[in-house]
């Protein structure tokens, strides 16, 4: 078996929460760990050096954090390195949202070491090293290698927006009887290694739980003030998940959501074939559904 080459990754600020569970998780000859003592030696290194892979806490101390993210942005519309950060407040993450960047991925503070080298291994395009690595289905007719970076974002995604902690099950095929949810986000992938549809699904009762922290309001019933966020939630996990296909030679055409608000619906992908379906536990909270489907 071919070895997987050693890569390069830039630790921004290794005092910052956080830093040293990420050292113990990649402690190991696969990778070479470069911590600087503050951003703004971190921006130094940018500068000089080429790197796999930076990661940085959002809220890093020791500078301005303007000024850090400024030159964040500026490094990534000039380098194809994936740029991981983690924590930080609505400020930050509202100025990196702005600069439309690709390649660009928020994680929530991850429990274990474990969960902390599976995430990002997923964005480096690595084969997953522990036993929660997801295997698609067969019969479905979709690779593992398009399945996992949905699978990744998704924990991604609903747990940094609302520090829930978010755990997925394992794959398998959908069958024509079975519920989606009371309201599902469904987006269109058109590209030239994949063609389908990739839905988002909620339960009531969970859907206003997890709006409630997004939203920072507390509502009776799904309705039109609150529906519109389950577009908002598959988008951004399209976007991540195709920021990590990128790095792998997938284009995409630009997609709109639509949106199902019934109960006890089934997302109808118009597909002869059946979708993969994963139900992630969102502690305390309830479920959710993501399927994704080949088109014909």
């Amino acid at each position: 078996m071919a070895q997987i080459p050693q890569q390069k990754i830039l630790l921004i600020d290794k005092h910052a929460n956080g830093m040293t569970a990420i050292e113990q998780a990649f402690a190991s000859e696969q990778y070479r760990l470069v911590p600087t003592a503050s951003p703004r030696e971190g921006l130094l290194k940018l500068g000089n050096e080429r790197f796999d892979l930076i990661i940085s806490e959002c809220s890093s101390s020791g500078g301005s954090k303007l000024e850090l993210f400024k030159t964040f942005a500026n490094y990534r519309k000039r380098s194809e390195s994936p740029l991981v950060l983690f924590g930080g407040g609505a400020e930050e993450l509202q100025f990196l949202r702005e600069q439309e960047l690709t390649n660009l991925h928020h994680l929530q503070k991850l429990a274990t070491r474990e969960e902390i080298r599976e995430a990002i291994e997923a964005i480096l395009g690595r084969p997953a090293s522990g036993a929660a690595k997801k295997v698609a289905p067969a019969g479905a007719g979709i690779n593992v290698e398009f399945v996992n970076p949905v699978l990744q974002a998704t924990i991604t995604t609903i747990g940094t927006m609302t520090e829930y902690t978010v755990t997925p099950g394992r794959p398998y095929l959908k069958r024509p009887s079975d519920v989606s949810g009371d309201i599902s986000g469904i987006v269109n992938v058109v590209s030239g290694g994949f063609n389908g549809t990739i839905s988002l699904s909620f339960a009531e009762r969970t859907y206003l739980r997890v709006v409630a922290r997004i939203l920072k309001t507390e509502y009776e019933r799904i309705d039109q003030q609150n529906s519109g966020s389950v577009g908002e939630l598959i988008n951004i996990i399209f976007g991540q998940a195709k920021s990590i296909l990128s790095t792998k030679g997938h284009k995409f055409q630009p997609a709109l959501p639509s949106i199902i608000a019934s109960p006890g619906h089934s997302v109808d992908h118009k597909s002869p074939h059946p979708p993969i379906a994963i139900d992630f536990n969102v502690a305390d909270v309830g479920s959710l559904k993501v399927e994704i489907c080949r088109a014909s």
